[in-house]
């Protein structure tokens, strides 16, 4: 991907834009979309380089994205 003349979208936007699917009802849209948000936090706090700075694992299993997964 290039982006020469806007930012590059975000995480959440990429993640939101690979799985969606065409002619969703617009109220699916929404909730596709906040669910990709909280994955995209939860991913972003896995990636961060330096370990003293990355959350430890019961920090990451208290996560709202990993909440909501037990929770269904």
């Amino acid at each position: 991907m290039f982006f020469i003349d806007s930012d590059p979208p975000s995480l959440e936007e990429m993640l939101l834009d690979d799985f969606s699917r065409e002619g969703d009802n617009p109220s699916e849209s929404e909730v596709a979309k906040e669910k990709f948000e909280i994955l995209g936090r939860y991913l972003r706090k896995m990636l961060i380089i330096d370990a003293k700075d990355r959350p430890d694992t019961k920090e990451l299993l208290k996560d709202e994205w990993v909440q909501e997964q037990q929770d269904e």
